[in-house]
């Protein structure tokens, strides 16, 4: 039985600071800083992440139908399919890749399923030119920086997973922990795209109406091998569409109240419900196929271990600010119920569709709203509690503390500051194996220098003895006798 006093993993008691108003002193630039540091994994992973909507019926989706699809376990869900889909194609064409990158709304609701890429085919108005993102393209720069950006994020955490649990002598990590990197852990998304990075692609459009004969041979031939090898459409079926003639006003001005508007409307009978009719295709193996599995496991043992990580991270933390709290419940109500939602879902074999199978459920539209109110409520928190330290990092924490533990480094030492009165001293601050008193400086012991004696002085107050040389505006050096 281990101690909890040896436990490399203790369980501290948690104390939550109360929230503090300490933005005041910010500047406009400090502001754009924070806010644009704040902002851009919302914008570059979540906004950006969610495909364009293709609507194949005569009445659109709602808002609320629409915003599960911006949830970030929708998101994860999508690109694990995607990837899981690209293994067990026996043959990848243009067509599947852009069905795989498109949200259908039919009449039954979402349809993200493998047979939309045939059965569509006669809606899509423009096919990519390959069947994979080009190397030497914008969205292969794209892909390549927000994969970047979720490794920084993954060295980021167990970086602050090492200073929790593992070294006492540095700081927490709420001390770091500012309206700058509150959605940091948004970020893991780009990393878990890196599986599908090849196959996202905007590269193709859908219209609401079939092409007409003027535009059939640009489609397909454009994907002539997808068409001759895998359709399997009647001719009765195909022609009940497809040999329609159109006038340009009425592709001009569509009337969504006339029977005979060519999109897929909710009567089985009609000839306009083509893709309804089309027999399915067994272009992909099964989804129980060892390839398949060895993915599944692979994608669900990464979100595990990162969620291992939190947790530790979470029972290690001993004081917190109102902001550092509300991050630890944002990152572990979404990744919690990311493991057991795509567990369950993986176990199943449901990775037929792109488009997770709850998102018409009412539980996880109100799970959504609920993620969104705990991100809104953190947004507002930080920006209320962070603050700059005098070394120009960002932090919730009160001064003095928020300082010290925000400013401290393996290379640097706190120093006593002196204020030349006779002074009753504050009680001195426990961190780790250090006793700081409120009053205090941040000593970095210089590089220029091999005398033990030398080292530079930051957040420098009151009096000095010694011999003093400045080095820069903010810095000082002291040679110590």
């Amino acid at each position: 039985m281990v101690s909890p006093l040896t436990s490399p993993f203790p369980i501290l008691p948690l104390h939550i600071r109360p929230i503090t108003h300490q933005s005041g002193e910010n500047t406009f630039s400090e502001w754009i800083t924070l806010f644009t540091l704040c902002l851009a994994p919302l914008v570059a992973h979540i906004i950006a992440g969610v495909p364009e909507v293709s609507c194949l019926s005569r009445h659109r989706p709602r808002w609320q139908d629409r915003i599960c699809h911006y949830n970030p376990i929708s998101i994860l869900w999508r690109y694990a399919v995607i990837t899981d889909r690209r293994i067990r194609a026996r043959s990848w064409e243009a067509a599947d890749l852009a069905a795989s990158n498109t949200l259908f709304w039919t009449s039954d609701g979402w349809d993200g399923s493998e047979q939309m890429a045939d059965s569509t085919l006669p809606y899509c108005s423009r096919l990519p030119e390959i069947t994979r993102v080009a190397f030497f393209s914008g969205e292969m720069v794209k892909r390549l920086i927000v994969t970047l950006q979720g490794c920084q994020v993954v060295f980021m955490t167990i970086n602050i997973f090492k200073l929790t649990t593992l070294d006492e002598d540095l700081p927490p990590f709420s001390a770091r922990m500012g309206l700058d990197i509150i959605f940091f852990h948004i970020a893991l998304i780009g990393l878990m795209r890196i599986f599908c990075c090849l196959w996202l692609t905007q590269d193709f459009s859908y219209s609401n109406v079939p092409n007409s004969g003027l535009d059939k041979g640009r489609v397909y031939d454009r994907s002539l091998s997808s068409f001759n090898t895998h359709l399997d459409i009647s001719a009765d079926v195909l022609g009940g569409v497809m040999d329609r003639r159109w006038s340009a006003d009425t592709v001009r001005r569509p009337r969504l109240t006339s029977p005979t508007f060519p999109i897929i409307h909710t009567d089985p009978s009609s000839t306009t419900d083509s893709w309804k009719h089309m027999r399915p295709h067994s272009r992909y193996w099964a989804t129980n196929t060892w390839p398949s599995r060895a993915f599944r496991f692979f994608f669900l043992t990464i979100l595990l271990g990162l969620w291992t990580i939190a947790m530790l991270i979470a029972i290690s933390s001993m004081d917190v600010t109102a902001t550092a709290f509300l991050a630890l419940v944002f990152y572990h109500f979404l990744l919690g119920p990311a493991v057991i939602l795509l567990s369950i879902y993986f176990v199943q074999g449901k990775t037929t569709t792109t488009i997770i199978p709850c998102i018409s459920s009412k539980w996880y539209k109100v799970y959504t709203a609920v993620v969104f109110l705990v991100a809104i409520s953190l947004f507002v928190v930080g920006c209320i509690e962070t603050r700059q330290t005098p070394c120009g990092t960002f932090t919730s924490f009160p001064r003095y503390m928020g300082d010290l533990m925000g400013c401290l480094k393996k290379e640097s030492m706190p120093i006593r500051m002196g204020t030349g009165k006779e002074v009753t001293e504050p009680p001195p601050v426990r961190l780790g194996t250090l006793d700081i008193p409120e009053g205090f400086g941040i000593g970095f012991f210089s590089p220029l220098s091999r005398d033990p004696r030398q080292f530079v002085m930051m957040n420098f107050t009151g009096n000095c003895l010694g011999n003093l040389s400045t080095i820069s505006a903010q810095l000082a050096k002291f040679e110590v006798r």
